[in-house]
């Protein structure tokens, strides 16, 4: 298994863990790719997935760029117009997973994005 699907698995289930149900997994659009829709108490959160290994000079949260982030809103507005989710309360999320001593280490960052901000 390579680097980003252990990153991806490990993402998983941490929020499995966290009390999420995993809906997709490696959702594509022409705009390009959401690692992890998954919903939590009425919410749909759509969530990259970034890893990095014990000596990565950028944490997971700084790898995250602008552009990246309105790609994977257009993702999310096309998940939601297929599914009939137009009315449905979303986020955009990030999990950053760390190599440390002790094996990987997940967290959860929640509303990286507002759309109004693009």
């Amino acid at each position: 298994m390579n680097k980003g699907s252990r990153y991806e698995q490990a993402a998983a289930s941490f929020l499995r863990r966290q009390g999420f149900r995993i809906i997709h997994r490696n959702y594509r659009t022409r705009w390009g790719e959401i690692d992890i829709i998954a919903e939590k108490k009425g919410t749909v959160h759509f969530i990259e997935v970034k890893g990095r290994t014990k000596n990565a000079w950028f944490s997971p949260e700084e790898a995250v760029r602008r552009t990246q982030l309105r790609r994977i809103y257009r993702c999310a507005q096309a998940y939601c117009a297929e599914h009939g989710l137009e009315d449905t309360a979303m986020c955009m999320s990030l999990v950053g997973v760390r190599d440390a001593a002790d094996g990987l280490q997940s967290q959860l960052l929640e509303n990286i994005y507002e759309p109004e901000e693009f």
